[in-house]
């Protein structure tokens, strides 16, 4: 996010991975979305390199992206596991569960991989 004039703004590279990542969830996800009920939610991004990166802005994208499509609001996630990794280039898995109990590990379901 940025500011200029008073007013917060997206810069143009956080609206293009969102745009990217919707289509990538709309296009591989095969579940139905999750109207009601609790989520959990596991995250995995692979960098390219070892920048400083803060992986609690990714969350928030990506889980917001997911509004709408995965579940219906991501007011709705219980449990959060998010983990980063260095790799050789981007990367991105996200797993995503009806949460039966919000202690519960998620278990395995379909996932999008970008």
């Amino acid at each position: 996010m940025k500011t200029g004039r008073g007013r917060v703004y997206k810069d143009s590279v956080v609206t293009r991975f969102e745009r990217d990542l919707f289509d990538a969830i709309q296009s591989q996800w095969r579940g139905e979305m999750i109207e009601n009920g609790d989520v959990a939610v596991r995250i995995e991004v692979t960098v390219p390199d070892k920048r400083r990166r803060d992986l609690q802005n990714f969350s928030d994208t990506i889980c917001d992206v997911m509004n709408d499509l995965v579940y219906k609001d991501d007011s709705q996630i219980t449990a959060l596991q998010m983990k980063k990794v260095w790799g050789k280039r981007w990367c991105l898995k996200i797993q995503v569960v009806k949460d039966t109990t919000t202690t519960a590990e998620p278990t395995t379901f379909p996932s999008v991989e970008l």
